[in-house]
Order: structure tokens, then C-alpha cells, then sequence
């Protein structure tokens, strides 16, 4: 019923299954990674090579960047006796500067 009167949507909804589906299977083989997402939309990224991410709680902008003290830091034992550990990523958590010009200018405006 719902195609009768949105075909258009249909479309693009199969469209987003397919292109989900072809990421998904992407991170399957390996050319993919999953990234963290704070909010509930997937994530993929491309950057297979060791690096860590800035991610803003507000908009969820992901940042890519490299650290050579994270890149050292150890998995503690009682972390590696109990889990198989596959890699380590910092998240930083932050509120990017789009967003915080954004509340910069919401509070003046008081």
C-alpha cells in the first residue's frame, strides 16, 4: 500500500539497503572497517592503516588522526587473559568546532 503512494521513497530506501549490504559485505573482506558512531547510523571507514578518531557527540563528525604514544599504549592483562583482543583505537570524544562555534553563538545571543 505504502508504494502505491511513495514509489519515489521505495526507491531509495532499496537503493540504501543495497549500498548498506555492499559496505557491509566490504567489511567482510577486509577493504572496510566499521567505525564507532555515537548515534545509531553505521559507519564505514576506508583508512585501513593504524590511526585513532576524534568523534563529536553533537553531529557525530569523525575525525582521523595519528598518535604515536596511542599507537603504544598496552592491552592490560586482565584484558588480554579473558578477551581475544583484534585491535586498539582511541576515541576521543569531543564537540568539533563547527559545533562549538554553534553554542558559542547560542549563549551570546542570551
Amino acid at each position: 500500500m505504502f508504494g502505491r503512494f511513495c514509489p519515489k521513497v521505495l526507491d531509495d530506501l532499496h537503493s540504501f539497503d543495497t549500498v548498506n549490504r555492499t559496505l557491509s559485505s566490504f567489511v567482510d573482506i577486509g577493504v572496510l572497517k566499521i567505525a564507532e558512531s555515537y548515534n545509531r547510523q553505521k559507519r564505514f571507514d576506508p583508512n585501513l592503516d593504524r590511526h585513532h578518531h576524534l568523534s563529536c557527540i553533537k553531529c557525530g563528525k569523525i575525525v582521523d588522526f595519528e598518535n604515536k604514544d596511542f599507537d603504544r599504549l598496552k592491552i592490560p592483562n586482565t584484558i588480554k587473559n579473558k578477551y581475544r583482543v583484534l585491535g586498539k583505537r582511541v576515541v576521543i570524544e569531543c564537540i568539533c568546532d563547527r559545533c562549538s562555534n554553534e553554542t558559542i553563538e547560542e549563549d551570546g545571543d542570551e
